[in-house]
């Protein structure tokens, strides 16, 4: 690691192994080598204003200074594919993750177009296989 540059993924990993740090969220402040993302994944089914409030989401996530992706699904394979992609393109410098679905459902489950459902377990574990172990994975289903 240099001073005064940003911590590459193998910075962040090498630092995941340290004791004290084990337990800690390292999100460098130099972020020419590694970023934060943001998500939003949104269903306008019966959800009157869901663009609207995914904008609001998005905005927030922008000035937390992330890279946000947003995406409307109606379908929750194709959202699961989806976020799968998109996390594969971004896992080379990724730091960070914040994923926001926005939808109706029920504990655990969310509800697209034509009674197309899914769990929310399903795209967590698509996000956990997909970055490196030393990014903390963390749910809050």
């Amino acid at each position: 690691m240099r001073y005064g540059k940003g911590l590459s993924l193998d910075d962040i990993k090498a630092l995941s192994d340290v004791p004290d740090l084990s337990k800690s969220f390292i999100i460098p402040h130099n972020q020419s080598l590694s970023k934060p993302y943001g998500m939003v994944f949104y269903t306008t089914k019966d959800r009157d204003g869901a663009q609207e409030e995914a904008l609001t989401v998005m905005k927030a996530m922008e000035l937390l200074k992330m890279t946000v992706f947003a995406d409307c699904w109606e379908n929750f394979d194709d959202m699961r594919e989806c976020l799968s992609e998109k996390v594969a393109r971004m896992k080379v410098d990724c730091c960070f993750l914040l994923v926001s679905i926005m939808a109706h459902g029920f504990k655990g489950h969310v509800i697209g177009e034509h009674g197309s459902r899914g769990q929310l377990n399903d795209l967590i574990r698509v996000i956990d296989l997909e970055l490196e172990p030393s990014i903390p994975v963390v749910s809050l289903t």
